[in-house]
């Protein structure tokens, strides 16, 4: 039997955040006794119990209020060591590089193992990248293990001067319920789901769909989640709707549970993302919802980005098109709408792809191996 290490997660958003299932399932499956704190630069509240608070002299206490904290970091990181040394743990996996890069110097004074995953914008981000570039090279530096969720974020980390000897290719993996889904191939629902934001251009999505409609008047389209960050895209998308006449042909169905997302896979024949990369250069990792799609044997209209065209193959188990192409997305959005023994097989096909490269049990495989070697080297 495999020994179970102590974990610390370590993420800015709770885990019920609805947008970042990718870093719950890291907290449900790891092989080990995991914590998961939580909050923004640096964690400071443990999930489900206290926040965490740093034990500090009268002196210090008063010099901090009046904003002349002379310890040697900030009272925030002076906590988390102090939580981290107390509940002795044998690694850390920090959830995203720019939290880490926030946490690098307690994990260094503790001689805790750092890994780090990054999942998007962290890698791309222009402005990011331009103000933590200095905070990243210590990290690096330190790091014991970088992972990046698709090939093109392993080239942008390999630019970022990641050495070669710490990357980790790792794609994020699916639960196992979505590959017992059964699609409905003949209904008339198109499904979207994701976060009303720039980089996953719903809008455009919606655009690609009007031209669909106004060629069949039957076809529908559910729009599943919500803007999370502010300014967002819903409004946007709303105001489209009614502007196009769309209203009976298009819902919106705000943020979905775990179960309703299975209910909409089934629900429907095609699955559409249509993601851009914006003038802040923000990407994404590799979507999540694309890999469920997929593995609920929906067949994907997608587009040329990110980590996409490693999930989704062009007419093999869907169909990419260059990004803001809404005229050939919609082309084939038609093309599906009109023979669903081909949307049928495309969707078969990738889930038989998405068994085989994509399961949960394999992603999750990775990190517990990069966390035995962390310690493994850590003892000797």
């Amino acid at each position: 039997m495999l020994q179970k290490y102590k974990i610390a997660i370590l993420a800015p958003n709770s885990l019920d955040s609805p947008s970042e299932t990718f870093i719950k399932a890291h907290y449900d499956n790891l092989d080990g006794d995991v914590s998961f704190i939580y909050g923004s630069p640096v964690p400071n509240r443990v999930w489900n119990k206290e926040t965490i608070k740093a034990k500090m002299s009268h002196k210090n206490r008063i010099l901090s209020r009046l904003g002349l904290n002379q310890l040697k970091w900030s009272i925030r990181e002076e906590a988390l060591y102090q939580f981290l040394r107390k509940e002795n743990f044998d690694v850390v996996l920090a959830e995203y590089g720019t939290l880490a890069s926030h946490v690098v110097n307690v994990c260094r004074e503790l001689k805790l193992p750092l890994i780090v995953s990054f999942h998007g914008f962290d890698a791309s981000h222009t402005s990011t990248i331009t103000s933590y570039r200095e905070k990243y090279k210590d990290l690096f530096n330190y790091s014991s293990y970088i992972i990046g969720v698709s090939k093109k974020m392993i080239e942008n980390l390999k630019d970022l001067g990641v050495p070669k000897s710490k990357l980790i290719y790792n794609p994020y993996g699916v639960k196992k319920d979505f590959f017992l889904t059964q699609p409905k191939y003949s209904s008339n629902n198109f499904l979207a789901v994701g976060r009303f934001v720039h980089k996953k251009a719903p809008h455009l999505t919606l655009a690609a769909f009007r031209k669909v409609f106004e060629v069949y008047p039957n076809a529908r389209l559910i729009m599943a989640g919500n803007g999370v960050v502010t300014p967002d895209l819903s409004e946007i998308c709303f105001d489209l709707v009614k502007l196009w006449g769309l209203d009976g042909a298009v819902s919106f169905r705000g943020s979905t549970s775990h179960d309703e997302i299975l209910e909409l896979m089934r629900s429907s024949f095609c699955f559409l993302q249509h993601s851009v990369t914006p003038l802040s250069g923000d990407m994404e990792g590799t979507p999540v919802a694309i890999i469920e799609a997929s593995a609920s044997a929906l067949p994907v209209i997608s587009t040329i980005h990110a980590g996409i065209p490693e999930v989704i193959l062009h007419e093999k188990t869907g169909y990419l098109v260059k990004e803001k192409e809404v005229d050939k997305m919609a082309n084939y959005m038609l093309m599906l709408f009109e023979d669903r023994k081909l949307a049928k097989t495309l969707g078969e096909s990738g889930r038989e792809a998405m068994r085989m490269e994509y399961t949960m049990e394999k992603h999750i495989s990775v990190i517990n191996q990069l966390i035995r070697d962390v310690i493994r080297r850590s003892q000797n």
